[in-house]
């Protein structure tokens, strides 16, 4: 191969004889021309393959427990589709997380958000409408006062009553 060739990469066939030639896995056109459909590896702007960076390439996207013609999915043999595995334990993980939410719903530790979202509605309105209730409450009692002590200890005592009973209150659902 002329120099200027060899410098711009290798054909698929080119590089299957480079992964064959170095004991690699993908040493066929059909493993290489799945590996580039696949993405696992890419072309250079020719259109040729760089050796060097196809195998980091290979190794990187590549399953290894796909490789070397045993796959465990029933797979064509020569580790071009390396994702049925993380396909595989990305579904564990989502079941095992619907699993556990469902008992934590269960333990009563979540609640579903539409509820959490009512409840904070309830809280806040009997909040605000008890917190506007205090003045009419302590008009009568500081009606006439000169003491700020006394007019700031009766504003008090009922902000606080006020805010026990909203903590008090039980949620209608």
């Amino acid at each position: 191969m002329a120099a200027g060739k060899a410098s711009r990469g290798l054909s698929i066939r080119g590089y299957a004889q480079h992964r064959k030639d170095e004991g690699l896995p993908g040493g066929n056109p059909s493993a290489v021309q799945r590996a580039i459909k696949a993405g696992r590896i890419t072309r250079n702007r020719h259109g040729k393959i760089d050796p060097e960076r196809a195998d980091a390439e290979w190794s990187k996207h590549t399953n290894p427990a796909l490789s070397h013609g045993k796959p465990e999915s029933g797979g064509n043999g020569d580790s071009a589709d390396g994702t049925y595995q993380e396909h595989r334990a990305r579904i564990a993980a989502i079941d095992a997380e619907i699993k556990q939410l469902d008992l934590d719903e269960r333990r009563k530790r979540v609640a579903p958000v539409e509820l959490v979202g009512r409840l904070q509605f309830q809280f806040a309105r009997a909040l605000r409408d008890r917190m506007l209730q205090v003045g009419a409450h302590v008009a009568p009692e500081i009606v006439g006062s000169k003491s700020i002590r006394k007019i700031e200890r009766a504003i008090e005592r009922e902000v606080r009553a006020g805010l026990e009973e909203v903590a008090n209150l039980e949620s209608s659902d």
